[in-house]
């Protein structure tokens, strides 16, 4: 494997997103995880790499090429995975929470 997971940043019923360092690199990216899924949250979620390989923004994570593959652990799940860049800063949560409510123009702006 390319990747350490370093700690779980959350979860839902179909993926698990997860702070990881590429070991070949060490530096930290995030690894979203989507398990066996229909082909409806498939494509979206092939859509997502696609988006975020066409895009180039300061605020918006890279992808490389080979950011995007498919692990078929012994358990006969498919578990599709994208790597992207970790940007640096707080997130939106914790904004929120320092700052409260974000005004509409401070929305727009974001």
């Amino acid at each position: 494997f390319r990747y350490k997971a370093i700690r779980r940043i959350s979860q839902t019923s179909r993926t698990e997103v997860f702070e990881v360092e590429a070991i070949d690199q060490g530096d930290r990216r995030i690894l979203k995880v989507l398990e066996a899924a229909d082909a409806k949250q498939l494509e979206l979620f092939e859509r997502e790499y696609a988006v975020l390989s066409w895009l180039s923004h300061p605020n918006i994570p890279q992808v490389d090429i080979d950011d995007y593959f498919t692990v078929n652990p012994p358990t006969g799940r498919s578990l599709h995975c994208l790597v992207m860049e970790k940007i640096k800063g707080e997130t939106v949560e914790q904004w929120i929470t320092r700052n409260g409510k974000a005004s509409e123009a401070t929305a727009l702006r974001w």
